[in-house]
């Protein structure tokens, strides 16, 4: 779900061999065309990167090398990267600075956390990663800010807690999710950007 025509939301999928893809979700600092063009940027690092090989912390380091050697001042991206092994059943992360995910088990909700990982094209940063183990009928919920700030017309936020009420709906889908959250804004325009990537594996 976009606010507008162009903006700094991106999200991708990234084949890596036969059991494992890459999905990535990134956020630009800023709106409108200039985040649009410093997004296609970093689009373009970002899966050289991973064409280079390596764990999502290796992709990330390597990303924001770049970044830092060419974003304006005062601009940064934050993003996250995730390895989908449908062998193992397993996803495995790094984030740059982004929200972090949302893994839905039935009724529990959990936000993982990495240890460290700064916004791209800042500073130096260490990335570190976290795995979550895929159960059958688990949910993993990649979101950008956009999201839980929405407002209503009282001007309050959704929220992490309405998101994962969610998710914790029966068949939750990208689209259920997104009508959520338009609904709750009772038909105003969106603030910023707003675009969720969800991971479910099959009860079956």
């Amino acid at each position: 779900m976009q606010v507008r025509a162009v903006g700094g939301d991106w999200y991708d999928y990234v084949p890596i061999d036969d059991h494992r893809v890459g999905i990535i979700l990134g956020d630009v600092c800023g709106k409108g065309m200039a985040a649009a063009l410093l997004m296609s940027a970093t689009r373009s690092i970002v899966r050289r990167n991973i064409a280079g090989g390596g764990n999502p912390a290796d992709v990330l380091r390597g990303v924001n090398a770049s970044l830092r050697a060419d974003f304006p001042p005062g601009r940064f991206v934050t993003l996250i990267y995730a390895v989908l092994d449908a062998g193992r059943h397993t996803l495995t992360f790094a984030s740059a600075g982004h929200l972090p995910p949302v893994v839905a088990r039935g009724e529990d909700c959990t936000c993982i956390l990495t240890e460290s990982g700064l916004p791209l094209g800042i500073f130096a940063s260490d990335f570190s990663e976290a795995s979550i183990d895929m159960d059958r009928g688990s949910s993993v919920l990649l979101y950008t800010d956009g999201i839980i700030e929405t407002t209503d017309r009282a001007g309050n936020e959704y929220g992490i807690n309405r998101l994962s009420d969610a998710l914790a709906a029966d068949s939750p889908s990208a689209h259920s999710l997104t009508n959520d959250v338009i609904r709750y804004s009772g038909g105003q325009s969106l603030a910023d950007d707003a675009t969720v990537v969800l991971v479910h594996r099959n009860a079956e």
